[in-house]
Protein backbone atom coordinates (compact mmCIF):
# COMPACT_ATOMS: atom_id res chain seq x y z
CA UNK A 1 0.00 0.00 0.00
CA UNK A 2 2.60 2.38 0.42
CA UNK A 3 4.53 1.64 -2.22
CA UNK A 4 1.04 2.56 -4.25
CA UNK A 5 1.36 5.59 -2.76
CA UNK A 6 4.66 7.06 -3.52
CA UNK A 7 4.28 5.80 -7.20
CA UNK A 8 1.51 8.51 -6.89
CA UNK A 9 3.25 10.76 -5.55
CA UNK A 10 6.07 10.53 -7.74
CA UNK A 11 3.92 10.61 -10.63
CA UNK A 12 1.66 13.78 -9.43
CA UNK A 13 5.62 15.46 -8.52
CA UNK A 14 6.75 14.43 -12.45
CA UNK A 15 3.52 15.98 -13.87
CA UNK A 16 3.54 19.16 -12.65
CA UNK A 17 7.30 19.42 -12.76
CA UNK A 18 6.74 18.34 -16.67
CA UNK A 19 3.32 19.92 -17.39
CA UNK A 20 3.78 23.41 -15.33
CA UNK A 21 5.98 25.05 -17.45
CA UNK A 22 4.43 23.70 -20.99
CA UNK A 23 0.99 25.48 -19.71
CA UNK A 24 2.98 28.49 -18.54
CA UNK A 25 4.61 29.05 -21.91
CA UNK A 26 1.58 28.17 -23.82
CA UNK A 27 -0.12 30.72 -21.27
CA UNK A 28 2.19 33.69 -22.67
CA UNK A 29 2.92 32.85 -26.33
CA UNK A 30 -1.19 32.69 -26.42
CA UNK A 31 -1.18 36.25 -24.67
CA UNK A 32 1.28 37.42 -26.67
CA UNK A 33 -0.34 36.16 -30.22
CA UNK A 34 -3.69 37.50 -28.85
CA UNK A 35 -2.08 40.70 -28.40
CA UNK A 36 -0.38 40.87 -31.62
CA UNK A 37 -3.57 39.84 -33.34
CA UNK A 38 -5.68 42.28 -32.22
CA UNK A 39 -3.70 44.92 -32.76
CA UNK A 40 -3.02 43.84 -36.55
CA UNK A 41 -6.95 43.33 -36.50
CA UNK A 42 -7.45 46.63 -35.16
CA UNK A 43 -5.01 48.76 -37.60
CA UNK A 44 -6.96 46.95 -40.60
CA UNK A 45 -10.31 47.76 -39.30
CA UNK A 46 -9.24 51.17 -39.27
CA UNK A 47 -7.54 51.92 -42.94
CA UNK A 48 -10.85 49.65 -44.25
CA UNK A 49 -13.30 51.78 -42.49
CA UNK A 50 -10.78 54.93 -43.70
CA UNK A 51 -11.26 53.83 -47.03
CA UNK A 52 -14.81 53.35 -47.13
CA UNK A 53 -15.46 56.66 -45.67
CA UNK A 54 -13.72 58.07 -48.37
CA UNK A 55 -15.59 56.51 -51.16
CA UNK A 56 -18.99 57.22 -49.57
CA UNK A 57 -17.62 61.13 -49.32
CA UNK A 58 -16.50 60.69 -53.33
CA UNK A 59 -19.48 58.99 -54.14
CA UNK A 60 -21.86 61.99 -52.57
CA UNK A 61 -19.55 64.67 -54.20
CA UNK A 62 -20.02 63.08 -57.49
CA UNK A 63 -23.73 63.35 -56.72
CA UNK A 64 -24.17 66.64 -55.27
CA UNK A 65 -21.87 67.98 -58.43
CA UNK A 66 -24.42 66.18 -60.76
CA UNK A 67 -27.81 67.50 -59.32
CA UNK A 68 -25.95 71.10 -59.42
CA UNK A 69 -25.62 70.72 -63.63
CA UNK A 70 -29.06 69.32 -63.04
CA UNK A 71 -31.21 72.56 -61.62
CA UNK A 72 -28.77 74.59 -64.15
CA UNK A 73 -30.12 72.78 -66.83
CA UNK A 74 -34.10 72.96 -65.26
CA UNK A 75 -33.47 76.67 -64.33
CA UNK A 76 -32.51 77.80 -68.19
CA UNK A 77 -35.60 75.47 -69.94
CA UNK A 78 -38.12 74.99 -67.67
CA UNK A 79 -40.43 73.03 -70.32
CA UNK A 80 -38.22 70.28 -69.29
CA UNK A 81 -39.98 70.22 -65.61
CA UNK A 82 -43.24 69.68 -67.27
CA UNK A 83 -42.20 66.60 -69.69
Amino acid sequence: MRQRFYKHKYFYNMLIKFLLPVLLSITVVGGVGTAVGYSYLKTELDQTNQKLLQSTLYSTELMLSELDSLMLAFDINPGIINK
